[in-house]
């Protein structure tokens, strides 16, 4: 039995992502320090993983993973000003453009499954003196 890395599986969601969006200006296959004024942006981290014992019909490996979405929050000096409105509906609708993307891609050469495991949790997050709505959605990506 081969070992699947958490991280291949994490990367290839990423780069799924990267290549589905059309929302996100910046899409992580971590969570990077400063997303360099970018917005919105996606995240894809990790968050644990199941490795049951093999039996006679074999062993499915469970990567439970977080696509996180990232949305400035309000910009009163942009051009038009960004507003607490234009945040919640971009966060919307990144937030549906990521179960779009996970829909229709329910299986990979990397997986047999992939799908939202429970609610997303949306709140409000300060990164560097920067006020984000940030919305974790919480994906499960079986792979056999």
């Amino acid at each position: 039995m081969t070992i699947i890395s958490r991280q291949i599986v994490r990367e290839a969601v990423a780069s799924l992502i990267r290549s589905k969006a059309t929302i996100a200006q910046a899409v992580y296959e971590y969570m990077p320090s400063d997303f360099g004024g970018a917005s919105p942006v996606v995240t894809v981290t990790g968050s644990s993983s199941e490795r049951p014992r093999m039996t006679l019909r074999g062993a499915k490996t469970i990567f439970h993973l977080v696509a996180e979405t990232w949305v400035l929050y309000a910009d009163p000096n942009a051009t038009p000003p960004w507003t607490e409105r234009d945040a919640e509906n971009t966060l919307d609708a990144l937030e549906a453009e990521v179960a779009r993307i996970v829909e229709k891609n329910s299986s990979s050469e990397y997986w047999s499954g992939l799908f939202y495991e429970t609610a997303s949790a949306v709140s409000k997050i300060t990164i560097g003196g920067v006020a984000y709505l940030y919305e974790a959605i919480p994906l499960i990506v079986e792979v056999l």
